[in-house]
């Protein structure tokens, strides 16, 4: 009503001039209001359809995240560039932190700009946004969620970005830095290829391609003794060097890695892959100071007296020493393992990892075929979970509403989703998120296709490093699928779920028969029930000195129950008898024991008489082998304990 009792004053020319102007001022602001409001939501509309969507499926970025300072430039850029032309152009003007027309081209025209121009914008933005950031800050706890989810939300931002641009998208880091900057012209925030690889990856060396040689690891043939020659590289291949190491990954192999106290379980892991008649070269991984030279003579001796291809790779001349030593320990080397291995594909063994069957075995697995990566279900333990606060964290980790429009990234499973598929993966993306169990796949042998799963492991790798997502798995294990997962990378787990092996006891309950196995190893199987690797070793108790920890922790116990120390090691130390293999039912916990230091679990399987019933399985599922099976395993028992 207002509105029209002003153009009525201005129409019939009541009033001073000043007036009549400041009227005539006021009506064009709010015209300009009105168009530029209604502007906006249409530019909305315009800059991405599907933004309503994500919104509502979707979290929007946190407030420090430069993809969502781009996205709220946008909206700006489309303002401008729906009321650049005629009477309100000069209005726009007026209004601060103005784009010139080079941006506006870039930001209006987003969905069909070049890739490099965008890359080049989205790494000034993260710049701009935050001058001193890195991902090295997520190796420390701040015991503060507000910072600590924060941290693991921009990480997992970045290395989608950078897979984006470097990794699936393929691009030369230097081709992009030399993108004249649209907002850091003078490059004040000194940004270079170099600086950008380094502080999304704070494990890898400074990339200098001039003055520090080529960022390739250190190889040597353990059977001759004599150091692999270096190949020929590219001239940048440090400044590019995801792309390229991706590039130059070829062949077949297995992927080890070890400490000096654990080299008597390799020792007998490779008598049991020259059993299995392994012709697949090995690669021991190592990040540079781990071995004496003792154990390095010792090593090439056993070697040299096996028919096995075995390598040793000291990956240093790649790694920070200082961010090394501090930060990739413990289980946090296997990511060392699984990325600085020079194969295509590899098939990953933990040192106590006993294959039954030859490795090639593995890598023809047709769910590994199509996803480039295989794990392994662990055993059933609902009494161990996860942390809500893990979970809420991870939702900040999926992919913003802003990241999906720019740079259109998607996950399998999130935490909007409500209609999941049948698969394996999608129960155990629920059994974690919704019921917050803690152990699913078993990371003992895990198939790997690196070239095709690259930015899906450097993802695994730095969520490993986070100091608050330490506290939300067990280990490494995990890490494996929700790495695959946060990177938008497909994954299988093998459906069968995790098997016990060796001897079978028998009762005799009403009318049913009760079968139950009790030992330490897992074992896993397929869909044949023919037994494929175990893992623990092959030993009736897996831990090392158990039987004196046993009876230091609780010696009343094991001396009513063995008698003595010396009774027990015995039994401990008595290779695995296989006798057969039990399934549990999938949803029933398997029973912890006291011994082996609380490593030794029991499932149970149960059967009706078929005198009083013809139904026989009722829970779970046994395979009580045949003489010939329970000789071909026990074969590799004996060989695994010779030696």
């Amino acid at each position: 009503m207002r509105f029209r009792q002003v153009i009525g004053s201005l129409k019939h020319g009541r009033g001073p001039l000043i007036r009549r102007i400041s009227l005539i001022g006021s009506c064009i602001l709010l015209i300009y209001l009105v168009i530029t409001s209604s502007t906006e939501a249409t530019s909305i509309t315009v800059s991405s359809k599907s933004k309503s969507f994500a919104e509502s499926v979707g979290r929007s970025a946190k407030n420090s995240s430069p993809l969502r300072w781009i996205e709220d430039r946008r909206r700006k850029a489309l303002r401008k560039a729906a009321t650049s032309n005629g009477l309100f152009a000069s209005l726009w003007r007026l209004n601060a932190n103005e784009i010139d027309d080079n941006e506006l081209q870039l930001l209006v025209n987003w969905e069909d700009a070049p890739l490099a121009e965008k890359c080049r914008y989205m790494i000034d933005a993260t710049y701009a946004v935050n001058k001193d950031w890195s991902n090295s800050r997520i190796v420390d706890f701040y015991a503060n969620d507000e910072v600590d989810d924060l941290l693991v939300s921009l990480l997992g931002e970045r290395l989608r970005l950078f897979d984006y641009c470097f990794i699936t998208g393929g691009l030369s880091m230097r081709k992009v830095f030399e993108i004249k900057s649209l907002i850091d012209p003078h490059n004040e925030s000194n940004s270079s290829p170099e600086d950008y690889l380094k502080r999304n990856f704070p494990f890898l060396r400074q990339a200098d391609d001039q003055t520090n040689g080529p960022m390739w690891p250190e190889i040597i043939n353990l059977t001759s003794g004599e150091k692999e020659p270096v190949p020929e590289l590219p001239g940048e291949f440090n400044r590019d060097f995801w792309l390229n190491w991706q590039a130059i990954a070829k062949d077949k192999g297995i992927v080890i890695t070890l400490n000096e106290a654990s080299k008597h379980l390799f020792y007998k892991q490779l008598k049991v892959l020259e059993h299995n008649g392994n012709r697949l070269p090995i690669q021991i991984i190592t990040s540079g100071n781990e071995f004496s030279a003792d154990f390095r003579t010792e090593l090439q001796e056993i070697v040299e007296n096996s028919n096995q291809q075995v390598y040793l790779v000291n990956c240093s001349p790649l790694l920070d020493v200082t961010f090394t030593k501090k930060n990739i320990v413990n289980v946090i080397n296997k990511w060392l393992a699984v990325i600085f291995n020079t194969f295509e594909e590899a098939v990953l063994l933990d040192v106590d990892a006993v294959p039954f069957v030859p490795i090639e075995h593995f890598l023809l697995d047709e769910s590994y075929k199509e996803s480039g990566i295989l794990m392994y279900k662990d055993r059933f333990m609902p009494e161990e979970r996860t942390f809500q606060y893990c979970i809420d964290m991870l939702k900040g980790v999926e992919p913003s509403w802003q990241e999906k429009n720019l740079i259109k990234s998607k996950i399998k499973y999130h935490s909007g989703l409500i209609d999941v598929d049948k698969s394996e993966e999608a129960a155990v993306f629920q059994r974690f998120s919704q019921e917050l169990l803690l152990h699913h796949v078993d990371s003992g042998l895990v198939v790997i296709n690196k070239v095709k799963n690259l930015n899906g492991l450097l993802f695994s790798f730095m969520l490993n490093l986070d100091a608050k997502m330490k506290r939300c798995v067990y280990g490494d294990k995990e890490m494996f699928w929700l790495g695959q997962l946060y990177a938008g990378q497909n994954y299988s787990i093998y459906p069968m779920d995790g098997a016990i092996i060796g001897p079978v006891r028998e009762s005799i309950e009403k009318d049913s028969a009760v079968y139950q196995i009790c030992a330490s190893q897992i074992a896993h199987c397929d869909d044949s029930q023919d037994l494929l690797w175990t893992n623990g070793g092959l030993k009736t108790c897996k831990r090392n000195h158990g039987a004196e920890l046993d009876f230091e922790n609780d010696p009343k116990y094991f001396k009513e129950r063995y008698g003595d120390l010396a009774t027990l090691q015995n039994i401990y130390n008595a290779p695995l008898n296989v006798e057969g293999m039990i399934i549990p039912k999938t949803q029933e916990r398997w029973l912890q024991l006291e011994e082996c230091s609380g490593y030794i679990y029991c499932a149970t399987a149960i059967e009706k008489n078929p005198i009083s019933d013809s139904q026989k399985s009722v829970s779970g599922h046994i395979s009580i082998f045949d003489e010939y099976t329970v000789k071909r395993y026990n074969s590799v028992v004996s060989i695994w304990n010779e030696s």
